[in-house]
């Protein structure tokens, strides 16, 4: 076992040497909004960081993430159980907790960093100042003093979004409607905070419903499924964002070097959080909800159903929903993943017997015929990973075979070695080396241009038009915007056009 075991070490130090980082992700169990998190961490991941997926209920996947700790980078625990989990194993590198609701939780180390995902009651009243800007009363009745601490952050906020939070405190079902029915009728009540508390039972939540419509006001929760009973909005995560940003920490850290103290939680922003409206309940609450806003609640509706058409196999259909969603949000994560995925399952067969054909004359160094039918495959799949590769991989090896016919032409045929240079380059716009060398070369053929110059203007008034294009051809090959060369040329071939015009009468 021990010797397995330092194989299996060798071998991931060798896939260190491939990568410029590799990074392990553990979460719980693979459900959807761990999916989407996965789906915006990939979009935003450099492409040579290596990324391996665990969970916590498999445990194999415990045993194999255990035996790779001495090469990983980064690591990133989905949940406390997760987070803990590597917490035992003493890892001293850098820890990204993510979607733990209280980060505070957890007892700070410099190692540990991430987002603080818990969205605060000050994004809710942000949102409600958006749709009553006017002054407004916000009511919330709690019955267990964990729940009053989370009604206070609404009190301590209440000012900045021109509310007013009250507080009170209900000791069962009975005396929680009578205090609502209380305030909705001597104050003019505008919106309903419910904290996370007992007391909100389905027949509370429907008491505060059949109320709100009567009194117009607003119902506010941080959870979606009780917009279905006639709430009206939610803040949810954006899952697919915020692995985004995770994704981008993890760049920070293995390109830049960035520590983890100097990272911390970040807090939360805008685009982090989804808004969510049910808009029969707003109008049946009166309460007039800004297109905006309602656009935003549909985009992430409407990308829910594309992801269940998806699943479904019914490719068409959701690929029209997601291009749908990319035209308003062309950076949408889960849009792009979908679509990426739907491209890729159509077009495989296609693809797959390209790219044998490409790998084919790849192998046997046809790199001409190799690169058009790798092109030929990011044309219908921009997003195909082994052709981009392949792709990448014929460029640099055809643009340096042709610099090397550039090396070995400069003695015997300099301007031809010019001309292997600029095919080079061509081909690989990155290639340095051959842009030094034609540089260099350019630089020494230069002493040659009056001679080559006097040449080609004899050959012209010679009428061998021609034999002094060729000669302006070499002087162009040196210096490309050489105008007499240029003006010359233009005139030969117009005078040879003119003969050949002539012969063929």
């Amino acid at each position: 076992m021990k010797f397995i075991n330092k194989i299996l070490i060798i071998l991931l130090l060798i896939a260190k040497t491939i990568f410029a980082g590799n990074i392990a992700v553990l979460l719980p169990e693979p459900v959807s909004i761990y999916q989407q998190f996965i789906i915006g961490l990939q979009s935003s991941l450099n492409d040579k960081i290596s990324l391996n997926i665990y969970y916590l209920n498999n445990p194999l996947d415990i045993q194999n993430l255990r035996s790779r700790l001495e090469v990983l980078d980064v690591i990133i625990t989905i949940g406390l159980d997760a987070y803990y989990k590597i917490e035992e194993t003493g890892f001293k590198k850098p820890i990204l907790i993510a979607l733990i609701p209280n980060i505070h939780l957890i007892e700070y180390k410099n190692n540990l960093c991430g987002i603080d995902t818990r969205i605060p009651i000050s994004e809710y009243l942000s949102y409600l100042n958006e749709i009553i800007p006017e002054k407004k009363i916000i009511l919330t009745i709690y019955t267990k003093e964990e729940s009053k601490l989370e009604a206070l952050e609404g009190y301590y906020s209440d000012i900045q979004f021109n509310s007013f939070f009250i507080i009170k405190k209900a000791n069962d079902s009975e005396d929680f409607k009578k205090m609502v029915s209380s305030y909705t009728a001597n104050y003019n009540i505008d919106a309903f905070y419910v904290v996370d508390d007992p007391i909100y039972t389905i027949e509370n939540l429907k008491y505060l419903v059949d109320l709100s419509r009567k009194k117009s006001f607003a119902l506010i929760t941080k959870y979606d499924s009780l917009l279905n009973l006639g709430l009206t909005f939610s803040l949810n995560l954006n899952y697919s964002q915020v692995g985004r940003k995770y994704g981008e920490i993890v760049n920070k850290i293995v390109f830049q070097h960035n520590k983890c103290e100097e990272i911390f939680f970040q807090p939360l922003k805008k685009e982090d959080i989804i808004f969510q409206v049910n808009i029969e309940a707003a109008n049946k609450q009166k309460i007039n909800i800004p297109e905006e806003l309602v656009e935003r609640s549909n985009l992430y509706k409407i990308s829910q159903l594309g992801i269940d058409f998806f699943y479904k196999e019914k490719y068409s259909i959701a690929e029209k929903i997601f291009n749908q969603i990319l035209e308003k949000d062309p950076q949408n994560p889960l849009a792009l993943y979908f679509k990426k995925e739907i491209i890729t399952l159509k077009t495989k067969q296609q693809t797959d017997n390209v790219l044998n054909n490409a790998l084919k004359h790849y192998n046997n160094k046809n790199y001409k015929e190799a690169l058009t039918l790798t092109n030929q495959i990011l044309k219908i799949n921009p997003y195909h990973e082994e052709a981009k590769n392949l792709n990448l991989k014929i460029i640099n090896e055809y643009s340096n075979l042709l610099e090397s016919y550039g090396d070995n032409s400069i003695k015997k045929d300099p301007y031809m070695a010019i001309k292997y240079y600029l095919d080079a380059i061509d081909i690989n716009s990155n290639n340095d080396s051959a842009k030094n060398k034609l540089f260099q070369l350019r630089n020494q053929l230069k002493i040659q241009i009056p001679k080559l110059l006097q040449t080609g203007k004899n050959y012209y008034e010679k009428r061998m038009y021609k034999e002094s294009i060729e000669i302006f051809n070499k002087i162009l090959l040196i210096e490309p915007g050489h105008r007499l060369a240029l003006e010359y040329k233009n005139l030969a071939i117009q005078k040879l056009n003119a003969i050949r015009n002539i012969i063929n009468r």
